[in-house]
């Protein structure tokens, strides 16, 4: 469940990352790796999870910094909407490329 007090302090952190704090993404991603986690684990292939894990993370920091907090769009559900979707579109894709 959304709660706001924890919103404001990943919106913070966020913000310390987008000005350069190397520690505020550290902390962000430590907090949401159990997201990427099991968004990879997953994935339709369990062979190449680890992969995908490491795409999930490289797209959670393209995400966080392009996060643009007076959108007031809650971090929690942009960056859940972001994993899942780019992993959506990888598998897709990937199932696609295989079948041909």
């Amino acid at each position: 469940m959304f709660q706001k007090e924890n919103n404001e302090k990943d919106i913070a952190l966020v913000v310390a990352w987008q000005r350069g704090n190397t520690e505020a993404l550290e902390n962000l991603l430590a907090k949401y790796m159990p997201l990427i986690m099991k968004a990879s684990i997953h994935h339709y292939d369990f062979s190449d999870w680890e992969d995908m894990r490491q795409y999930l993370i490289i797209k959670f920091i393209e995400s966080a910094n392009a996060y643009k907090a007076e959108m007031k769009v809650p971090f929690p559900a942009y960056i859940k909407r972001k994993i899942l979707w780019f992993r959506f579109c990888r598998t897709r894709n990937l199932t696609i490329s295989k079948s041909e």
